[in-house]
């Protein structure tokens, strides 16, 4: 008979007594002495247990609940158990090397007839060099084990414990809890929760969060959320974060996106279970006589709120902002404990595992539980989150206000002179009186340093929205107004205008909000939807974002990176895919780069999932995601569904609230129909098939597979299965059709590779001329938009990216930079002509074209020029492409674009004469560059580089690379003005790399070149 009950039935019991301890029935007392015992003491006799909430690997789990990390997770009911047969072990990484006095395992049941124990003091990088570590057999037990058993070990040093039994074929090993325990404690129980102190300016509550899973504690709320609560068993959380991501920043989890360690994760600890925040904090006294709030601005999925004992209330949905007013329930002056019940989703669905050769399924049955991170259940892009990224992921923050208080202010263009020189605005908001009196306020308005004042009386618990404009407000009329432009059409100018509400000589509350001076205006013409700012067609080259982050782990400055990166690559909008992206940081970032927000709603693909089921929820999120949002001056485009009309209801909501909240943007139904078109394909095709039928209509989703350089797929995934191809690649997105087919392609077109180098390296030939030619030929034929599938990366993937996880560029990102140039010269190579693209404001006149043909000896056969004059957002043929009939099989086509002595725009193909067929590439001799780079002066954010071709033999796909004189590691994030460029005979390029700051402080690097034909070199940065 078991002597441990399965891990999904002692959740649903657990979290079933912990609900009924919430209830505060009588069964409260009982339950939670049942509960409690399920947990074990991590320190005992100036003993502690330093494996406690420790990283574990494990050879195998025979299903997705338990897994490795459960023998650490301190409770005795959880249970890692292997799959049957052979040699079974698990490992657990202590952080640090500590004395070991004794080992307590506790077994489940089936266990071991026969086991070892083994140590190491070795540092370990991730979970698959275990085995190649270098072991020291401890304790070799040939007897069966069975209950709890004691293995002393004399306080062996020891950084890693591994447990290995060998089974019979029919019989697999469990293991409830392994507890190391030493003399010395572990950083895990030492950390400490500082307590902030909170102002009445307002701060977000970040600090000394702690997180315990429900199930494990079934104390009453109340209790909970008292400042004199006390458990060692909470681990430390990040706020804003999700509960996995807290996890594994505590050291508690492998990384889920390494390799397939997400097998290593229980699926029910994170998923079946809700979870406890808390954390407490100081109010200073200057906040008496004020009004205290604690603001969240998104939690996922539900939670439950409590101050010092109090229930302040409950959040239902993952993208709504909620109040509430603190003010009875804190203490100024003294210490205050919030706690946050988060709840589990309520239809998580099963977890999807990918092998070669399978079709996966995108979406599922979260979609009833809308709005969340519906792309959390796993997509063809991003695994199953274990948890569905359940957590606090949004920021909490404290205000402090008086009776009157601003809501939601935003400043809108109302109307630009035909020639922008001058712009009318107003200035929006709403504003409330909290008290049960009248009160006359007066609320002051400052903008470029001029002020108004404006008084208005609200009754008691009034609401009222006010409008000012010119007509009140002649700042308001603003003459030769600096305008927001979209990236490439002008500079994304920004301004501030502060509010300020104040009665009875104090200031009740303000506010400032940032805003651009644009005008967005909209064409529907030929049933093609088309977006103007300024009066100017916007050429909307762009991507889609599935997620910032596959754990929502991502910040300000990992916005601000991700958002530079697209403004550097030419790119003019992000569609914001079914509204998994939500943090203001996204939108800040866009509007300081000039990057158009499409913004969808939170509803998938109808056959991705099914519609929310409280429709109710759905929309009170869509009011306020709108409320939010509307002052951006990047949000273009509100989209209520991907690929499908929403429920009649929902879209008759979304019309209604996006015209009465906005009413300055446009709202389409649907994102593949309609006045768009979508649908992929999924696949990459030759460069002449995009310019035959795309480029002429909006198209939201143009896939493409882009498998990134050899350095990235080491960091994904263990050496061993990176070739050949194998189910690990699968894991990370490599699917059948589109990876299967893109493989074919690249075989086909460069021949087959010889290993993962070779494999890598013809990849970045197909990734840059698939990504360029997808955006020249929307500059070619000059339709709506062209969204690529996708641009950002959200785990370690080989499909969906310019960029991958790691920052890595892609040549796809460089294609993508060169084919989005806003004044660009192209070659259609369906229409075999050549045209320049102006896709700026602006008439660019005394334009000189260039075309060069050479064959693969380097030899020029063809040039051709011409002098034009391109009206603003228009393409314009220059000449037909002359190709010699007796050209090699493989030929190079180089562009320039010039004005007066100034080059603009420079392009360059290869491309072959017949049959797709450009394996006599793999003929052209190997040369040597020559090179130098040098650091600015009086820093290290950017690097001067000349590299040079002295050879008679075209330099094909450079690559240059930064990396690390000591380990040959790459550094990343790095901004190359180009790469994977190539270089005519006697032809030299100047270039500009640059470095988030002190990035370069304490390494020595170095600079690698290396491409097609290039022989590997690197150079000492001067």
């Amino acid at each position: 008979m078991k002597n441990t009950i399965s891990r999904r039935d002692f959740l649903i019991k657990a979290t079933t007594a912990t609900a009924v301890a919430y209830s505060c029935c009588p069964a409260v007392a009982q339950n939670a002495k049942e509960l409690r015992t399920t947990l074990s003491s991590n320190a005992s006799d100036g003993l502690f247990d330093v494996a406690r909430n420790r990283l574990a690997y494990q050879s195998s789990s025979i299903d997705d609940n338990r897994t490795a990390h459960l023998v650490t997770d301190g409770s005795r009911q959880s249970i890692w158990e292997s799959q049957p047969g052979g040699e079974q072990w698990i490992s657990i990484d202590l952080g640090q090397a500590f004395p070991i006095d004794h080992l307590t395992i506790r077994w489940g049941h089936p266990c071991a007839n026969a086991y070892r124990i083994q140590v190491s003091t070795q540092p370990l990088t991730s979970g698959h060099d275990v085995q190649a570590h270098e072991w020291q057999t401890v304790y070799d037990a040939s007897h069966s084990a069975s209950g709890v058993e004691q293995i002393p070990l004399h306080s062996t040093p020891a950084q890693h414990i591994r447990l290995i039994a060998t089974l019979p074929s029919n019989q697999t090993l469990s293991v409830s809890e392994i507890e190391a325990w030493s003399s010395h404690s572990s950083p895990s129980h030492a950390y400490s929760l500082p307590q902030q102190v909170l102002t009445k300016d307002g701060a977000h509550l970040t600090e000394g969060w702690s997180l315990l899973s429900a199930a494990f504690n079934a104390s009453p709320p109340a209790e909970i959320s008292s400042v004199n609560y006390g458990s060692p068993d909470w681990l430390p959380a990040i706020v804003p974060g999700t509960v996995l991501a807290s996890y594994l920043t505590a050291g508690a989890i492998p990384d889920p996106f390494y390799g397939n360690q997400q097998s290593q994760v229980s699926e029910a600890f994170f998923t079946h279970n809700d979870f406890w925040y808390r954390t407490s904090f100081a109010i200073s006294s200057d906040c008496g006589g004020r009004r205290l709030w604690l603001v969240f601005e998104g939690i996922n999925w539900k939670a439950d709120i409590y101050l010092n004992g109090t229930k302040l209330g409950s959040i239902a949905g993952a993208f709504i902002r909620t109040r509430f007013d603190i003010t009875r329930a804190a203490v100024i002056g003294g210490t205050n404990c919030v706690a946050v019940l988060i709840h589990q989703v309520d239809h998580p669905g099963p977890v999807q595992h990918k092998i070669l050769g399978g079709q996966y399924r995108n979406g599922g049955i979260l979609g009833l539980d809308s709005p969340t991170f519906l792309a959390s259940i796993g997509w063809n892009w991003l695994p199953t989150i274990r948890g569905r990224n359940i957590g606090i992921w949004n920021h909490v923050r404290f205000e402090t206000t008086g009776d009157v208080i601003l809501e939601d202010p935003w400043v809108t263009t109302e109307s630009l002179m035909p020639d922008n020189s001058r712009a009318a605005l107003a200035v929006k908001t709403g504003i409330r009186n909290l008290s049960d009196s009248p009160i006359q306020c007066t609320l002051t308005l400052t903008f470029h340093e001029v002020s108004y004042r404006y008084t208005v009386t609200l009754r008691p618990s009034e609401s009222q929205l006010l409008e000012i404009n010119k007509s009140h407000w002649a700042a308001l009329d603003v003459p030769n107004p600096s305008l927001w432009w979209p990236n490439g059409y002008g500079d994304p100018t920004l301004h501030t205008l502060h509010l300020q509400i104040e009665y009875g000589a104090k200031t009740s509350d303000e506010k400032s909000v940032t805003f651009g001076i644009r005008k967005f205006d909209y064409s529907t013409g030929g049933g093609i939807l088309t977006i103007y700012v300024n009066h100017c067609k916007i050429l909307c080259r762009g991507g889609n974002w599935g997620m910032d982050q596959g754990m929502l782990m991502c910040d300000r400055d990992g916005y601000d990176l991700r958002v530079r990166m697209h403004r550097d690559m030419n790119l003019v909008m992000i569609r914001n895919w079914v509204g998994m992206v939500g943090r203001d940081g996204f939108y800040d970032a866009c509007d300081r780069y000039g990057i158009l927000v499409w913004d969808d709603f939170w509803l998938a693909n109808p056959s991705d999932g099914p519609d929310p089921s409280d429709h109710a929820m759905f929309m009170r999120n869509v009011l306020d995601r709108i409320r939010r949002t509307r002052h951006h001056a990047s949000l273009a485009l509100y989209c209520g569904r991907n690929e499908g009309d929403p429920p009649a209801d929902i879209d008759a909501g979304l019309r209604a609230s996006t015209t009465s909240l906005d009413g300055t943007r446009f709202y389409i139904p649907a994102s593949a129909s309609g006045l768009v078109t979508g649908h992929g394909p999924y696949d990459n095709q030759e460069p002449a098939w995009y310019f035959e039928h795309r480029g002429t209509t909006f198209h939201s989703e143009q896939g493409i597979v882009c498998v990134p350089p050899v350095e990235s797929m080491r960091a994904m995934m263990p050496e061993p299965s990176l070739w050949p191809i194998s189910d690990m690649w699968a894991i990370h997105d490599y699917q059948d059709p589109r990876s299967v087919l893109y493989t074919e392609r690249l075989e086909r077109r460069y021949g087959p590779p010889s290993g993962i180098e070779d494999y890598c390296r013809k990849a970045q030939m197909l990734n840059l001329e698939t990504a360029k030619a997808i955006y020249e030929s929307l500059q070619s034929h000059q339709g709506s938009g062209q969204l690529i599938w996708m641009t950002q990366a959200a785990w370690p993937a080989l499909i969906c990216q310019l960029y991958d996880y790691s920052f890595e560029q892609t040549a796809a990102y460089f294609g993508a930079k060169t084919g989005s140039r806003p004044l660009h010269i192209l070659w259609d190579q369906f229409s075999n002509t050549i045209k320049v693209a102006n896709n700026t404001p602006h008439r660019e006149s005394n334009m000189h074209a260039e075309a060069w043909i050479y064959d693969l000896d380097g030899r020029e056969r063809r040039h051709s020029q011409a002098s034009l004059s391109v009206p603003p957002s228009s393409a314009q043929q220059v000449f037909g492409l002359d190709i010699p009939s007796d050209i090699t099989p493989v030929y190079f086509v180089k562009l320039a674009l010039s004005r007066g002595s100034e080059l603009v725009s420079d392009n360059f193909y290869w491309a072959p004469l017949r049959n797709h067929d450009c394996t006599s590439l793999n003929g052209l001799p190997q040369t040597s560059l020559q090179a130098s780079a040098h650091l600015s002066p009086g820093g290290h954010t950017q690097m001067s580089v000349a590299v040079s071709n002295v050879t008679s033999t075209i330099a094909l796909a450079v690559r240059l690379m930064v990396a690390d004189a000591r380990t040959g590691e790459r550094i990343l994030p790095v901004m190359y003005e180009d790469n994977y460029f190539s270089l005519l005979p006697g032809e030299s390029r100047q270039l500009k790399i640059t470095f988030p700051r002190h990035s370069l402080a304490d390494i020595s690097a170095q600079l690698h070149l290396e491409g097609w034909n290039i022989k590997p070199s690197s150079i000492h940065i001067q």
